[in-house]
């Protein structure tokens, strides 16, 4: 496996897009590969692949995302919901390698973030992730939120909240608004408690660092991540049970590691197999 560290994980031909006055860090190289991996075995079998997009009830489609853009590792998901938390429990029972995932989140700056951010200006306990404005309403629950709100928790906005969105949360929540540029990794690190929805990555990462991980999703946990939530959010111990997961590439996830075509051949082939059944 390739060794993970902060000086090699990033790669030079990162691909910097600056939207809205930030820097997307775009595919590192080593998701770019294992895209380029996943891409050829799709069209090989003329399997219809998403990228980053939220769709349900497509049980014979696939739908990639970045994750752990440090780490370099791309999320692979079943566009359907059931059948791909048959993938993440499968991951989760077997017994496929060891992976120390959490010790590499553990040693990340605050360049976890997607986008280059600024630094935070107050460390506070408890933080709730909202998703961009094309999701933050429809996703969460505001009775949840507000519940959240009353035991201290800080509001982090997404990067790219619309200005009038967050003018209507700093009108409702005041100071307990925080900037949308703010680093959203280290308010995670700094956090005992996160609130999350199935949006997003920080949550992942809230998790991986053995922090309280609790929803503010509605109507369960939608979103591309939403499966991964929904698998572990209740387990006796979280950060276990998605390490575990996270180091089974059955599970879909794939990092830039020696076994990276076998893992994705692996996973490809139990795809087609089921997905034959299902036909």
């Amino acid at each position: 496996m390739h060794k993970m560290t902060n000086d090699n994980i990033h790669s030079e031909a990162v691909r910097r897009l600056r939207i809205g006055g930030l820097i997307h860090q775009g595919k590192t190289a080593e998701q770019s590969e294992i895209v380029r991996l996943i891409e050829a075995r799709c069209a090989a079998s003329n399997i219809n692949l998403g990228h980053d997009i939220v769709y349900n009830d497509h049980p014979h489609e696939l739908v990639y995302h970045e994750v752990f853009g440090q780490l370099g590792a791309i999320y692979l998901r079943v566009a359907d919901a059931k059948r791909s938390l048959r993938y993440l429990t499968a991951a989760l029972a077997g017994n496929y390698r060891s992976l120390p995932i959490s010790q590499w989140v553990e040693g990340l700056g605050v360049d976890g973030d997607k986008y280059m951010s600024w630094p935070i200006f107050k460390t506070v306990a408890r933080v709730i992730l909202l998703p961009g404005s094309n999701l933050y309403k429809k996703h969460t629950n505001k009775k949840l939120i507000m519940e959240a709100l009353d035991t201290g928790a800080y509001i982090k906005p997404h990067p790219l909240l619309n200005p009038v969105h967050f003018d209507e949360l700093r009108e409702e929540f005041g100071n307990r608004v925080l900037n949308p540029k703010e680093s959203g990794f280290a308010h995670v690190k700094n956090a005992d408690v996160v609130y999350t929805t199935g949006d997003s990555e920080l949550g992942l990462y809230a998790l991986l660092l053995g922090k309280k991980v609790k929803t503010i999703a509605n109507n369960n946990f939608q979103g591309g991540f939403g499966p991964l939530f929904s698998q572990v959010i209740n387990a006796p111990d979280p950060t276990q049970a998605l390490t575990r997961i996270l180091s089974d590439p059955i599970s879909g996830i794939f990092f830039p590691t020696e076994s990276l075509k076998e893992d994705i051949d692996r996973f490809f082939d139990r795809f087609i197999a089921s997905d034959a059944e299902i036909n």
